[in-house]
């Protein structure tokens, strides 16, 4: 399966969050029991480095389990530091050595007032 593109405008200095849900083609939730989740902004595909690099060991990703859902949330204070920039970014499921990239794109971050 191929990812989804869906470009993200975020402001700077105002905490980010985004909340899907990782449904089957019928429209059913998929059990995320287990897996571990990222969601990794660059600046440009080729850099190492990450603006941010949301996950759930960080706390800034959390799983719903058997209800599928995906819930995102960077603070205020990590999106103050990022430069007004439009990056990429991925985000992956994990499940043992399973990576499945759900949804990928441009990541604006516009000023702040």
């Amino acid at each position: 399966m191929s990812a989804g593109i869906y470009n993200i405008i975020a402001e700077q200095g105002e905490t980010f969050t985004l909340s899907m849900t990782y449904t089957d083609p019928s429209d059913n939730p998929i059990d995320l029991t287990g897996y571990t989740a990222s969601l990794s902004v660059k600046e440009k595909a080729h850099k190492r480095s990450y603006l941010v690099h949301a996950t759930t060991s960080n706390g800034m990703i959390t799983l719903g389990d058997d209800a599928g859902t995906i819930e995102i949330q960077i603070p205020a204070t990590t999106m103050d530091a990022l430069p007004t920039v439009t990056g990429i970014y991925s985000l992956d499921l994990e499940s043992g050595n399973t990576v499945s990239r759900l949804i990928k794109g441009k990541f604006t971050v516009s000023a702040g007032a």
